[in-house]
């Protein structure tokens, strides 16, 4: 059995369980949010199957980097709540996020129909076109506006890594976790052309330069989305681990295959 097909049983075989701790937990934005990666993944990972058999290398790769990015976030928020002991990160992520994406979005369309108004805040062109999100008795002002970006922006790729490099302490009990990290950060880089129309990209998949194994890197890919997989379910069962040293009976047949080369 592989460790991907193990913590998916376990997880399935204790959803009632897992989500009856959740319901206790301190952390219940944490959760809620890893449990939408945990879906968004695995939707990822089928579609990197069916690019697979299809043999669509260009494809592959695009998809890849998005999982790669959705794999990172995902790291980062399970790795602020353990270390931060709060659910803050998550409730950046799910709160403050969607408001930062959606004054970008808006903004950005404004500028393509010319209605941006030069002379006035990126907030305030916001709100002439989504004036229902102002709330007269609790009204949106700057200071809220750059909360919301300094808020947003820690979920930039490279401030997570710059998280990773400088603020996380080098003896955490999960560094082990931050090489694999630091790989990912790696290949999310190289992938990048692909989902930018690069030249690169066209090079490599396109003109064999330079010449690569491409029915690999395709298995690769969904060997990645895998691992990313039941690592999200992994975090959520060792985060309820670090809350109740009793949830070790139900995690234990993972900890026993994690451990089982080291004895």
């Amino acid at each position: 059995m592989t460790q991907y097909e193990l913590v998916h049983r376990v997880y399935s075989e204790n959803t009632n369980e897992i989500d009856e701790r959740i319901g206790k937990s301190k952390f219940p934005v944490t959760f809620q949010v890893l449990k939408l990666f945990s879906l968004k993944i695995n939707d990822i990972l089928k579609s990197l199957q069916s690019i697979e058999a299809n043999q669509s290398f260009y494809s592959s790769q695009g998809l890849t980097r998005i999982l790669y990015e959705h794999y990172l976030v995902a790291y980062f928020i399970w790795t602020k709540c353990r270390v931060d002991d709060n659910d803050e990160c998550a409730i950046d992520y799910k709160q403050y996020y969607a408001i930062y994406e959606m004054i970008k979005q808006q903004n950005y369309n404004s500028k393509l129909d010319k209605s941006y108004d030069l002379t006035k805040t990126p907030l305030q062109n916001f709100l002439i076109k989504v004036p229902e999100l102002d709330d007269p008795d609790n009204p949106l002002n700057q200071d809220n506006f750059t909360d919301i970006n300094t808020r947003a922006n820690k979920f930039d790729i490279r401030k997570i890594l710059q998280y990773m490099q400088d603020s996380l302490d080098p003896n955490d009990y999960f560094k082990s976790l931050h090489v694999l990290v630091h790989d990912v950060c790696k290949k999310y880089n190289k992938t990048s052309s692909y989902v930018h129309g690069g030249r690169m990209a066209e090079l490599e998949a396109f003109e064999n330069t330079p010449p690569i194994d491409k029915s690999k890197i395709l298995n690769d890919n969904v060997e990645f989305a895998k691992i990313f997989s039941y690592q999200i379910l992994d975090f959520i069962m060792m985060l309820l681990l670090l809350e109740d040293k009793s949830f070790i009976k139900t995690y234990q047949p993972i900890y026993d295959f994690i451990n089982k080369d080291r004895h």
